[in-house]
């Protein structure tokens, strides 16, 4: 088993470089790239949901580590990240406020 680690942002694109025949586990933090072809031709029937997205590109979703790990008959592609939930301080820049809300509840007859 190997790994090699490289530094990615949201929106690079990693480029698959295993073997075509080795199959492909995507992990945390990230997802297949859209596909940038644009064939107006055929119809929105005739198009299968695999041929919106490109077979060899990849996107990370966060900042981080990209871990390829390939294994015998797989290679696990994922982001690791230090990243951790939001917490607000004093002196933030805000950029919106909430006035107000309401629940939505649902009462059986």
């Amino acid at each position: 088993m190997s790994e090699t680690q490289t530094l990615v942002l949201p929106g690079d694109e990693i480029k698959i470089t295993s073997d075509p025949s080795q199959e492909i586990t995507l992990g945390p933090n990230v997802k297949l790239a859209p596909s940038t072809s644009t064939n107006t031709n055929q119809s929105n029937e005739e198009n299968d949901d695999d041929d919106d997205y490109d077979d060899d590109k990849l996107i990370p979703t966060t900042a981080g580590l990209l871990n390829v790990q390939q294994k015998k008959s797989t290679d696990i592609y994922f982001i690791e990240s230090n990243t951790k939930r939001y917490t607000p301080q004093v002196n933030d820049l805000v950029i919106g406020t909430i006035l107000g809300g309401f629940d939505t509840t649902f009462e059986e007859w």
